[in-house]
């Protein structure tokens, strides 16, 4: 009799066990970063008109999604206060910022559209109703936490796998990026540029150099599927050829992608050409007239010299005198001519070089 008693009473007692156990599991599962509820140890808020606000109470079953807030909120001098009412009720962007109503039956609305949920998981910020006046998530005591994160804390935290950092994923048939639709060749410096980035990119670098030099580059810019772009940015000259151009996709926890790139051939119109023509041969001019300068320049010591030595070697003291005097005033009208000569030929060309760089910048704008 007494064995069938235990009996019967370790069934009781393992029913009890189960039964704890089953209603434990829909808590278990429902407290996450993506659907969280309110931590038990942090769940007050301060209101100088009505006291303290408990949003984490027995029967408050308060929870925290992507999109809202439901659940309710106690206050001992005035009841609960329903976070999703019908008519209107807490929302949430996904990043933790809210906006929104929340109703109590004897404090009427309370606006939530100044509160925030932090990386962390806190509350911040001062809801506010005609009734229940500033209702504090930042005063001194007042803390209030959920398990919930903002999504893309989610998704940083999802992709540190094994301590390292992973790239964002990139999209169905990888990374890329098509210059004008892949056509060959282009007449006009500016291209339109497809970017495929991915849904886990935010932000991009495009530049013309596959070192991304600050000059060539567009430096982090907002992620965008469609991007104009100048072949010629960061470049002295622009001319006919094969032109790369190179992008990486960043997601928002820092990391990019490889380099991706694709190429077009720039062939420069017609109407460009003549002032390029003319730069480049300016340029060379001037180069050569520097050359030919530093050669006289050598010519000009060497016969000084040479001429010195002459006279050293006279004996009569009135032909050194002479005949120095006479080498050194040919040897200054020489120098004077040729500064001045090439002095005025320098001007003249960067002169040039200036009229054809600022027209050919006016040119290069009309189609």
């Amino acid at each position: 009799m007494i064995m069938i008693k235990r009996k019967i009473y370790q069934k009781i007692l393992l029913n009890k066990i189960v039964l704890v156990f089953l209603l434990a599991i829909p808590l278990m599962v429902s407290a996450s970063t993506s659907n969280g509820t309110i931590n038990s140890n942090y769940k007050y808020v301060w209101s100088n008109n009505i006291g303290w606000i408990n949003f984490g109470c027995n029967h408050c079953n308060v929870h925290v999604t992507d999109s809202a807030i439901t659940g309710y909120a106690w206050n001992n001098n005035y009841g609960w206060i329903n976070l999703n009412p019908t008519k209107s009720g807490i929302k949430n962007d996904g990043e933790g910022h809210l906006s929104g109503f929340a109703w109590g039956e004897n404090l009427g609305w309370i606006d939530f559209n100044n509160v925030s949920i932090n990386n962390s998981g806190k509350f911040t910020g001062k809801a506010n109703g005609d009734l229940s006046g500033v209702i504090n998530f930042d005063c001194s005591n007042c803390n209030v936490q959920t398990d919930w994160r903002p999504k893309s804390v989610r998704e940083s935290s999802n992709k540190i796998i094994g301590g390292t950092i992973m790239s964002p994923t990139a999209p169905e048939g990888g990374f890329k990026m098509i210059i004008n639709n892949d056509d060959k060749y282009t007449t006009n410096h500016i291209v339109n540029l497809t970017l495929l980035g991915g849904q886990d990119v935010s932000t991009m670098i495009i530049s013309n150099s596959s070192k991304f030099s600050k000059f060539s580059s567009t430096g982090k810019i907002s992620y965008q599927p469609n991007y104009n772009w100048d072949l010629c940015r960061g470049r002295l000259l622009c001319l006919s050829g094969k032109y790369t151009v190179y992008v990486k996709f960043f997601a928002p926890w820092g990391k990019s992608s490889p380099i991706i790139m694709d190429n077009i051939n720039y062939i420069i119109p017609d109407n460009h050409k003549n002032f390029i023509t003319r730069l480049i041969s300016s340029v060379k001019k001037i180069s050569r007239a520097t050359e030919l300068s530093n050669k006289e320049n050598s010519e000009l010591v060497s016969l000084t010299t040479k001429s010195q030595k002459l006279i050293q070697n006279t004996t009569s003291t009135s032909i050194k005198s002479t005949t120095s005097t006479m080498i050194q005033k040919e040897t200054n009208r020489f120098s004077d001519e040729k500064h001045n000569l090439l002095d005025n030929y320098r001007i003249k060309s960067i002169v040039s070089i200036i009229f054809i760089i600022l027209v050919g910048l006016g040119i290069i704008i009309i189609k």
